[in-house]
């Protein structure tokens, strides 16, 4: 099944890369990355996408190009061949040419194992004000005194322009008054909580484009989607909180 996305498609939820198209979000991965193949560089535009499907698990492979579907016959290959992991067989095309088939099984194998977190493109045309000093600006919605002087400290260190909020109210306020590059927020804040603030970002005409990555305890595939619902960029769960994903998934955003 092949698709075509967009980078609006792609979120990332507990540091993995997601395709949103419809239906349960699927992983992503590069199949020249997981064919240990080197990668093309993408900007902007539709992104070709094979969905495949093997032992009930299915996954998202982003692929350099898509030329035609038909059906084949798949002929065996010798032993040595047949140590090849990726490789279930050949089969003869239309213009004479042998062709390797790919292993889907073990494709989805060898792609959870390596569990890449892949930038999915930026939109054309898009752009994002700095901070002092050429810094990006990042603002915490976050109402746990001890969670948001962590992630500050974190995304200082790294080298981040950082603001906190104490919740989703105070957020919003400071948001419409001095604006940032990036939105991190907790799900659960009191007068607006982080489902509701990311909302009111999105139908926003002057946010409706900020970058908002959801930092919570809920890891219940409802709030999962929920979360995809508002429009969240990125989905981390507390409880395997890793601050290498954090930077990670910001840095793919911003």
């Amino acid at each position: 099944n092949l698709v075509r996305a967009t980078p609006e498609h792609f979120r990332t939820i507990e540091g993995r890369q997601m395709l949103t198209l419809g239906g349960p979000p699927l992983p992503v991965a590069s199949l020249a990355e997981t064919l240990g193949l080197p990668t093309q560089a993408r900007e902007g535009g539709k992104v070709p996408v094979l969905i495949v499907a093997a032992a009930e698990k299915r996954m998202a492979f982003i692929i350099d190009e898509f030329l035609t579907e038909q059906e084949i016959v798949i002929k065996g290959l010798g032993a040595r061949i047949r140590r090849l992991a990726h490789i279930s067989g050949a089969t003869i095309l239309p213009s004479g040419k042998i062709a390797l088939v790919l292993n889907a099984a073990n494709l989805i194998r060898t792609a959870q194992a390596r569990a890449p977190v892949l930038a999915a493109p930026a939109p054309q045309g898009e752009t994002r004000r700095e901070g002092e000093g050429g810094k990006k600006r990042i603002l915490i919605a976050e109402d746990s005194v001890t969670t948001r002087t962590l992630e500050k400290s974190i995304l200082e260190a790294a080298g981040y322009d950082v603001t906190v909020a104490v919740d989703g109210a105070d957020a919003w306020q400071t948001l419409q008054e001095h604006g940032t590059d990036l939105l991190v927020s907790d799900v659960d804040m009191p007068r607006m909580d982080g489902f509701a603030l990311a909302e009111a970002v999105r139908q926003s005409k002057r946010f409706q484009d900020l970058p908002i990555v959801l930092v919570t305890s809920r890891q219940s595939e409802q709030d999962k989607a929920r979360g995809i619902e508002v429009e969240a960029d990125a989905y981390l769960v507390k409880s395997a909180f890793d601050q290498k994903n954090l930077l990670e998934a910001i840095a793919q955003l911003i």
